[in-house]
C-alpha cells in the first residue's frame, strides 16, 4: 500500500496579523483593498505573464511564488503551459532600508506571514515528520539569505499571477486570462530575436485590452554575454515604440537562478492597484470551473462544485445567494436556445491556503458551491458570470462585432501583399480553371477534384496546387534517364560488376572516363540523381500540410503518399 503524503492544512488564522472585520471596513473607500487586514490573506491585484512560448514564464512565476503552476498530466509530461496557470505571492519591503541599491524587497509565497520582530515567516512542510509543519525565517533576523538578514519588514502586496500558454494555437487561452488582468510581465528570452511571433501577439492582445501597466522582462540572460543582451535590448526598444509598453522598464532576470527577482519584485509593488467598486453588486468572471471529488466519493461526503475567478466589483459574503449567467442551455426545437440560470449558495470561498469570510475585488479566488459536481467539472462553466441574483446583465443570442486588423504583427502585412501578388501571379499564369470556347460564365478557381477527378484531402489539395512542379520533375526524371541508359551505360564494359562495385567507394569496379570515352562515371551520374530525387521530396514533405488525427493533434506518422 502506497504511503499517503500528508498535505499541509490550510491557514486561517496567522500569527500578529489582523483579522479583517467586514463591518469595520469602510467600503466607500475605494483604496480599502490594500489595507494590511486584507492583504494579508487574499491578493487584491491580477498580473499576467505573457510572451512567446518557452522564454520562461512559468520558471519567473515559480522563482517569486514557489508555486508550480503545470499541474495536469499533459502539461508535466510536456513541460509545457495548456491552461491558465494560477500562483500568489506576497511582497515585502524593508522597512528602515540602508540605501536606494536593491534588497529592500522579496517575494515569497502566499502562506507567509511577519511575526512580532518583523520578520517574514513562511510555512515549510516537512515530509519526515509526517504531520508537522516548521517555520523558516525568509527575511529578517536569523535568515538565511544574508541580503535580508536583518531589519524588520512590511507587508505591501499580495499578487495573483495568471501565467498565460505562449504557443500559437493557444491564443484563445490566453485572452480568456487577460479578461482580468490589471498588469501585466512580458517575458523575453535573451537568447532568441525579438520579437517572436506570438511576443507581439500577446503585446496587441494588451493594446486591445488598453492595459497599460506592463513590466518587461529580459530572461534567461545567464545565457547570453553581456554585449548581446544589450543588443537585444535595443531591439525591444524598437519593437515596443508607439506601444502601451514604450515606457515600461526592462529589467534583466534569470529566473531559474533566481538572479534580480528582488528589482523585479520591486517594479511589480510599484505598480498601482486599480480603484475598486465594493460598494457596488458583486460580479466574478468564470475562469475554471471543477469538481474536488475523488472517484468513488460516498454521497454523503460529496462536495459541492467549485468556479475560480475574480472579483470585479462589491464584495462575495460566505452564506450569500448568487446566480450564474447564462447556466445551462438547450434547443427549442425551433433554431433557438433556452437558458436557465444557475441559482445558489457560497457554500465556502478559498485564496489558496487560505479560507475567507468574504472576497473583495482583485485576486483570483475559488468560490464553493453546492451545484451538482458534474455541471462544474471540466471547466464547463468557463466563460459565464457569477454574482447577485437579480444584478447580471440580461442574455443576448446575438451580437454586432466590430474588428479592426492588428497591423503592428510583424509579418502581417507583408503576408496580405505576398498571399496578393500569389494570386495575381496564378492568373497570369492559368493555374485557375480554364473557360470552355462557348462558355460565358467568370471563370472559377480550379479544385483538386477538378484536377484529378477525385476528391482529396486537405494535405493533397495543397499537392495539387504545386502540380505544375510535379511535371516539370517528370520530364527532368526522363531527361536523367535517357542519359543514363543511351548515353553513359553504353560507355562501361561490365555493367552488373560496375553497380555490385560502388565506383564512389573507388572498388574494383570504379571506371573513370578516359580518352576516346567521353562520357562521365555512371556512378556519379546516379549519385546526382539520388541526390535530386532526395531534394525534390523534401520540397514536396514542406509544402504538404502534416495530417491531424481525429482529436485535432498532428500525427507524427506519414500519410501513404509521403512515405
Amino acid at each position: 500500500k502506497m504511503a499517503e503524503i500528508p498535505r499541509e492544512p490550510r491557514v486561517s488564522i496567522l500569527n500578529n496579523e489582523p483579522v479583517a472585520d467586514l463591518d469595520s471596513l469602510n467600503l466607500d473607500d475605494p483604496n480599502v483593498v490594500t489595507a494590511p487586514e486584507i492583504i494579508c490573506r487574499q491578493a487584491t491585484i491580477n498580473i499576467g505573464l505573457i510572451g512567446h512560448v518557452a522564454h520562461g514564464k512559468s520558471t519567473v512565476v515559480k522563482s517569486m511564488s514557489g508555486v508550480t503552476t503545470q499541474r495536469f498530466k499533459s502539461e508535466l509530461q510536456r513541460n509545457q503551459t495548456i491552461k491558465l496557470g494560477y500562483a500568489n505571492a506576497k511582497i515585502y519591503r524593508r522597512v528602515n532600508p540602508t540605501g536606494d541599491g536593491p534588497g529592500n524587497y522579496r517575494a515569497f509565497g502566499s502562506t507567509s506571514f511577519l511575526d512580532a520582530k518583523g520578520r517574514v515567516i513562511e510555512h515549510a512542510w516537512n515530509y519526515k515528520d509526517g504531520r508537522r509543519s516548521k517555520h523558516v525565517v525568509r527575511a529578517g533576523a536569523g535568515a538565511a539569505d544574508p541580503s535580508c538578514n536583518g531589519g524588520e519588514w512590511e507587508l505591501i502586496r499580495h499578487v495573483s499571477f495568471v501565467d498565460c500558454p505562449g504557443h500559437e494555437i493557444l491564443m484563445s487561452t490566453m485572452l480568456n486570462g487577460s479578461s482580468v488582468m490589471d498588469g501585466a510581465l512580458l517575458v523575453i528570452a535573451a537568447n532568441e530575436h525579438c520579437p517572436q511571433p506570438q511576443t507581439a501577439e500577446h503585446l496587441a492582445a494588451m493594446e486591445a485590452e488598453k492595459i497599460d501597466r506592463i513590466v518587461i522582462v529580459q530572461n534567461k540572460v545567464d545565457l547570453v554575454e553581456e554585449i548581446d543582451a544589450l543588443d537585444q535590448l535595443f531591439h525591444i526598444k524598437e519593437f515596443v515604440a508607439g506601444t502601451v509598453a514604450e515606457k515600461s522598464p526592462v529589467v534583466p532576470i534569470s529566473a531559474q537562478l533566481s538572479c534580480n527577482i528582488d528589482v523585479l519584485a520591486e517594479y511589480i509593488a510599484r505598480m498601482p492597484v486599480p480603484a475598486r467598486n465594493l460598494a457596488g453588486p458583486a460580479r466574478m468572471y468564470i475562469l475554471r470551473s471543477f469538481s474536488v471529488n475523488k472517484p468513488g466519493q460516498d454521497v454523503e461526503h460529496l462536495i459541492g462544485g467549485v468556479v475560480g475567478g475574480s472579483l470585479t466589483q462589491g464584495v462575495l459574503r460566505r452564506g450569500q445567494r448568487i446566480e450564474i449567467r447564462p447556466g445551462l442551455w438547450r434547443d427549442n426545437g425551433e433554431g433557438g436556445f433556452v437558458c436557465t440560470p444557475l441559482v445558489t449558495v457560497v457554500d465556502g470561498l478559498h485564496a489558496e491556503m487560505f479560507d475567507l469570510e468574504f472576497a473583495v475585488p482583485g485576486g483570483l479566488i475559488g468560490v464553493g458551491t453546492k451545484i451538482d459536481p458534474c455541471l462544474t467539472r471540466g471547466d464547463r462553466l468557463t466563460g459565464q458570470v457569477l454574482g447577485e441574483v437579480g444584478s447580471l446583465p440580461d442574455i443576448y443570442e446575438q451580437l454586432e462585432v466590430h474588428y479592426q486588423i492588428m497591423e503592428r504583427l510583424p509579418g502581417a502585412i507583408e503576408q496580405h501583399e505576398t498571399v496578393a501578388k500569389m494570386h495575381e501571379e496564378l492568373q497570369s499564369r492559368n493555374y485557375f480553371a480554364h473557360l470552355s470556347p462557348h462558355s460565358s460564365q467568370p471563370p472559377k478557381p480550379a479544385t483538386a477534384k477538378a484536377l484529378f477527378g477525385e476528391k482529396l484531402g486537405e494535405g493533397e489539395e495543397i499537392l495539387a496546387r504545386h502540380c505544375h512542379i510535379i511535371l516539370h520533375t517528370c520530364i527532368i526524371h526522363i531527361i536523367y534517364i535517357y542519359i543514363y541508359i543511351y548515353i553513359a551505360a553504353p560507355r562501361v564494359d561490365g555493367m552488373v560488376h560496375v553497380m555490385l562495385h560502388s565506383p564512389a567507394r573507388g572498388g574494383p569496379g570504379a571506371v573513370r572516363g578516359g580518352a576516346g570515352r567521353g562520357g562521365g562515371d555512371p556512378g556519379e551520374i546516379l549519385s546526382y540523381y539520388y541526390i535530386y530525387i532526395y531534394i525534390y521530396y523534401m520540397y514536396v514533405y514542406k509544402y504538404t500540410r502534416r495530417p491531424t488525427s481525429s482529436r485535432g493533434r498532428v500525427s507524427r506518422r506519414p500519410t501513404r503518399s509521403r512515405r
